[in-house]
């Protein structure tokens, strides 16, 4: 309980000092700086289209024709990427272990996360938030159960979320 009350003056103490310092947020409520930040991030870049969640300031974009979606802190510091990935892209061993592990689970997507490793802030992924390092996340689908393992570059994989 204290940490969450720690936690939550945190943020309280974050955001009114953001706004103190001037840092006002677009129309769309996405903040400037971020905007500004992902200029300086990506700097060669198309059809970047914003939007505010509740945690993130989100910029889906298309950089050497591949599409991307980058997440911004409260700090307009970026969190990281996602991308769409092939099952084939993941490390052989663990294509390996979840064709052994889930061998009667059809794979429904893959996405590549790549973490800003500068930036201590955690993602949030499939409905849940995460400090996870470069990692895949492959959704596996069996009947009417669908379940997240997220898979490292060293090729390991483990257990994410089931999906309700």
């Amino acid at each position: 309980m204290r940490t969450f009350i720690l936690t939550t003056a945190a943020i309280f103490l974050a955001t009114v000092t953001t706004e103190a310092k001037g840092h006002k947020s677009t129309d769309k409520g996405v903040s400037s700086f971020s905007k500004e930040q992902f200029a300086v991030d990506f700097d060669n870049t198309s059809n970047a289209v914003w939007r505010r969640t509740s945690l993130f300031d989100e910029v889906s974009f298309i950089e050497d024709g591949k599409s991307y979606t980058a997440f911004y802190d409260t700090h307009s510091q970026l969190v990281g990427t996602t991308s769409v990935a092939k099952f084939s892209d993941l490390p052989a061993n663990a294509q390996a272990r979840i064709k052994q592990d889930y061998k009667n689970y059809s794979v429904e997507s893959v996405i590549n996360y790549d973490d800003n490793e500068l930036n201590a802030t955690d993602i949030q992924l499939f409905g849940l938030q995460t400090d996870a390092a470069d990692s895949y996340f492959v959704e596996l689908k069996k009947d009417n159960k669908r379940l997240v393992v997220q898979v490292y570059t060293s090729g390991d994989v483990t257990f994410f979320h089931d999906i309700k």
